[in-house]
């Protein structure tokens, strides 16, 4: 590793900068950066890594203009205040305790560093060792020692308004082997406020004790109230303290949940703009109605001030103007006047180079290449006013066609390294569009070419049919009122008629809502004598098909130049049509459901800190106690919270939860008798039959399957109607009526018909995109349908949906069968149950791994903790003997907990684990499970549920 290798991120570097800014604001910051070799959008870009040299040159240059000394150690302090440092602030935050952010700072340091490795140890409970040790070939420096002294010291400013002690016995750069940290912090508020009450109440009796021997029953009764009153006061102001700071706790993980959906708002956007562009690009075969398309995305998803779009002009050998947005009248009038010579050899502009070099350019200051331009790029220059842009060139197949240049002229937001990534996405689609178009417009000119063969060959009546004949598309010949007089063989081939039948009738193959737009094309090439290509229409069969078919025609004359009849080429496009639209539904299907996975995880993970700190709060308060019923409240919205993210997994197809062989027979006949005693209006009929019908599910994703088909149901019948189910076992063979061909092997069928209002085609084709919902505001999520096929997929299953208006809706499910015994769900009623022994907990967020062993200790458990697979295998090692259980997080950094597991299944065969996520149990937390782990446990999860898994194992 050389001094030329990133290691640091930008975010340190700004802290420093802001420091500068607000304590020295006479320096100016871009001769400091220049100095240090780093480049304004670098310094800008958070996902930007700097160098062990140019992060030594920054803090050279700001030491001499600054002449403090102490520079590093001032902005480390600095660290708490800085804007770009928010989001792990509010991580920080988040943590609860100083004691849990430094415990937890080797985690949060590596994105920030790549420089040392980073290790914590607790002391007390105020207490933490901090050793760092630099990773090897890091030539890391003094005054970086003394900037981590002080932001350590800064990070208890946050939870005590006081800096942190910082004690430094050990230093790398003094020769030891590490630089060691010993971190101390004031005690919180609450925590005295507990402390004095507990004092209190042990001087009260005392204090009562001593009354009673020395005066009388009253004296003794006043001393005993009085102190006793005191003693209450002092608890109850602990408790308010306590429940303020857990306040700002909550509120800073509801912000980190909102940063979280702001982020994946922002990857939304960019992948829908790409996805928008990509289907105009396909769809559209004319250059200027492509770019005049794409033009109008651009400016609705990407927060760009200004964009232009110049193309290359083949005659001239020039890059002109063809769109824009966000420029005013003059800088429009100047950027359609402007002409960059790209056969110069001496243009060295940036719209030049990026096309030459097909390579995009990111220029941070615009004053500092003017002197390197002519004259008119100077006046360009001068007149646009950009001070920094983004050019990236249109490039498809090694050919360039163009440029794509944007700005934040208004906003002055700074660009980024991560915005030439999304603008070459952009670009390619875009690049890809124009060389369609350009292959149409030479199969145009090949089509030209095939009409002037055949003027030519008109009297040889041998070519002209052999040409006709051979044709991979219909071809049909009319005269100008549009009477068919000839139809080739491949014509008969896909639509069934034979000239014999169609010849002097007009185009009555054409569907009926078709037929005007077509007619229309047709008098207008008669008259014109202008050839019309690629009209999109639809064509029926003689069978009575409907097939989508592309249309074009032109007009040919006779040996005179008179004109004769016209000739349509019909291509059918159906199959074409049918995968473009089965393809992007399931793109779209795919990204939404890793999204929505991915926020659920996350989500349950928050979830999981909030409902385990709710339990441990329960066994503070007695039950009569007024913060008891917010607790509930909490409690419930938690449990809403997961209902919720649960039908994110199952859409997103993160899982099956715990599946187990179900009857379907019971599951239905269950789940229908609850629905029906909810909704009398409705009429159940039940077809099922007495035998037992065995799938492997989850009884609970199953159950969601059905309510969510029978709410809808209900709700398609306002005025009462009947619900009718049925369930049989078919082979693939026996599955005939179905669009699909199951794979082959044996089936549960399960069908939900009733007697609605039904849906219009419009709605069947959205009926399973997520977030759509024909109910009114707050009467559904739009989550239902979506939630129902990600689980029926998740299972390898299948599912149809035949519906008319007014005349209700039948909706089939088809799911593997299985030859196991069905099993019921175990009842969880009854109280919490405390046990003894020692838990080995792992999991790499610091938050539930707090919260998770004050969980177990307080179910009288022994708790061992680790946060990485490595130290639990390491723990497990040294107390293999005593440790009775292993609750292991399933997604880990590193090793996850299915690696872990089985490293220490090879330290001891007969292991108890039990396997914990955020995530429901997919196909590969499926694999896991069946490697030997005793049981599942979904987060989130609270006391009583965390007692029974761990009771069903260890009994």
């Amino acid at each position: 590793m050389d001094n030329k290798t990133p290691l640091y991120n930008s975010r340190i570097s700004n802290t420093y900068l802001e420091y500068i800014s607000s304590n020295y604001p006479e320096l100016e910051i871009p001769p400091l950066l220049e100095y240090a070799g780093i480049e304004n959008y670098e310094a800008e870009d958070p996902a930007h890594w700097l160098t062990q040299d140019q992060v030594d040159r920054l803090h050279e240059i700001m030491v001499a203009k600054t002449g403090n000394p102490n520079l590093a150690r001032d902005a480390g302090r600095y660290t708490i205040l800085s804007k770009k440092i928010g989001a792990i602030k509010q991580y920080t935050l988040g943590l609860m305790s100083p004691a849990m952010v430094y415990l937890a700072t080797g985690k949060l340091y590596r994105t920030m560093s790549r420089g040392a490795r980073i290790e914590t140890k607790s002391i007390s409970s105020n207490q933490v060792q901090l050793t760092a040790t630099p990773n090897n070939g890091v030539d890391e420096k003094p005054y970086q020692c003394a900037n981590r002294t002080g932001t350590l010291e800064s990070l208890a400013k946050l939870f005590t308004n006081d800096f942190a002690t910082v004690k430094h016995p050990q230093c790398y750069h003094r020769g030891d082997e590490a630089c060691i940290y010993m971190i101390s912090w004031k005690t919180a508020k609450s925590m005295l406020w507990i402390r004095t009450s507990k004092y209190a109440l042990l001087l009260t009796l005392l204090l009562t004790a001593v009354s009673g021997l020395v005066f009388t029953m009253t004296p003794t009764l006043m001393v005993f109230l009085v102190s006793g009153l005191v003693t209450i006061v002092t608890y109850f102001q602990a408790i308010r303290l306590k429940n303020r700071e857990l306040s700002r706790t909550i509120t800073s993980q509801g912000n980190s949940a909102k940063n979280l959906l702001n982020a994946a708002n922002e990857r939304y956007n960019e992948m829908s703009v790409i996805q928008e562009i990509s289907s105009e690009s396909s769809a559209t075969l004319e250059v200027n109605r492509l770019i005049h398309r794409v033009i109008p995305i651009m400016q609705k998803r990407l927060n760009f001030d200004r964009a232009v779009l110049m193309l290359i002009q083949n005659d001239s050998g020039t890059l002109e103007y063809v769109a824009s947005y966000g420029q005013t009248d003059e800088q429009l009038k100047v950027l359609k006047q402007a002409r960059f010579n790209l056969k110069n050899p001496k243009a060295k502009g940036p719209f030049v180079k990026a096309v030459k070099e097909q390579r995009p350019f990111l220029v941070d200051d615009v004053d500092k290449i003017v002197s390197s331009l002519s004259t008119n790029s100077k006046v360009f220059a001068e007149t646009i006013a950009s001070p920094s842009f983004i050019c990236v060139p249109l490039v498809y197949n090694q050919k360039a066609f163009g440029i794509l240049a944007v700005d934040n002229w208004n906003s002055q937001k700074p660009l980024t390294k991560s915005d030439i990534g999304i603008l070459n996405g952009i670009a390619s689609q875009i690049a890809a569009g124009i060389a369609n178009a350009d292959s149409f417009k030479k199969l145009q000119k090949s089509e030209k070419e095939f009409r002037k063969l055949y003027k030519e060959s008109k009297r040889d009546e041998h070519l002209y049919r052999s040409l006709i004949h051979s044709s991979a598309d219909a071809i049909v010949t009319c005269d100008l009122g549009g009477h068919i007089k000839y139809t080739s063989p491949e014509f008969e081939n896909v639509f069934g008629w034979s000239i014999t039948e169609l010849q002097g009738l007009p185009l009555t193959f054409i569907s009926e809502p078709e037929y005007e737009t077509c007619h229309s094309m047709i008098r207008e090439v008669a008259e014109s004598g202008n050839p019309h290509r690629g009209l999109v229409s639809k064509c029926t069969t003689k069978g009575g098909d409907l097939l989508d078919v592309l249309i074009s025609a032109s007009r040919y004359d006779d040996h005179n130049g008179d004109a004769l009849g016209l000739l349509l080429i019909i291509r059918d496009i159906s199959e074409n049509k049918r995968l473009e639209t089965q393809l992007l539904q399931a793109q779209k299907m795919e990204a939404i459901g890793t999204l929505a996975g991915g926020i659920a995880h996350d989500f349950n993970n928050l979830l999981a800190v909030i409902k385990g700190n709710l339990s441990l709060m329960r066994l503070d308060f007695d039950a009569d106690h007024p913060i008891m019923a917010r607790i509930q409240n909490i409690d419930q919205q938690v449990d809403s919270g997961a209902k919720l993210t649960s039908q994110f997994l199952g859409y997103a197809r993160k899982g099956s939860y715990e599946v187990k062989p179900l009857d379907i027979v019971r599951v239905v006949n269950e789940s229908s008798q609850a629905f029906g005693r909810a909704r009398k209006e409705v009429i159940l009929d039940a077809y099922l039959p007495e035998n037992k019908l065995i799938i492997e599910a989850d009884q609970t994703q199953l159950e969601q399957v059905l309510f969510n088909l029978f709410v809808n149901a209900a709700d398609a019948m306002p005025n009462g109607g009947t619900l009718t189910l049925k369930a049989d076992r078919l082979s693939a063979k026996e599955i005939l009526e179905e669009n699909f061909r199951p794979k082959p092997g044996t089936y549960i069928l399960i069908e939900v018909s009733d007697t609605g209002i039904g849906m219009s085609p419009e709605i069947q084709k959205r009926m399973f995109d997520p977030l759509f919902t024909t109910k009114k505001m707050g009467k559904g999520t739009g989550l239902g349908l979506a939630s129902v096929y990600g689980i029926i997929q998740s299972y390898k299953g299948y599912i149809t949906v035949t519906s008319e208006e007014g005349e209700g809706t039948r909706v089939r499910i088809y799911l593997p069968a299985s030859d196991k015994s069905s099993s019921r769900t175990q009842e969880t009623n009854g109280p919490i149950d405390h046990g003894k022994g020692t838990i080995l907990l792992v999991d790499d967020e610091v938050s539930l791994l707090q919260v998770g062993s004050e969980m177990l200790a307080a179910l009288g458990y022994k708790v061992l903790s680790a946060d990485n697979g490595q130290d639990a295998i390491d723990i497990f090692t040294t107390h293999k003997k005593k440790i009775d259980l292993v609750i292991l997080d399933m997604i880990m950094p590193g090793m996850t907990g299915g690696d872990v597991f089985v490293r220490l299944k090879e330290i001891d065969p007969n292991i108890n684990a039990i396997l914990s996520s955020g995530y429901s149990l997919d196909d590969q937390g499926k694999r896991i499970m069946d490697s030997g782990f005793r049981c599942f446990m979904q987060k989130p999860f609270g006391m009583k549920d965390l007692s029974i898994k761990i009771k069903e194992v260890l009994t």
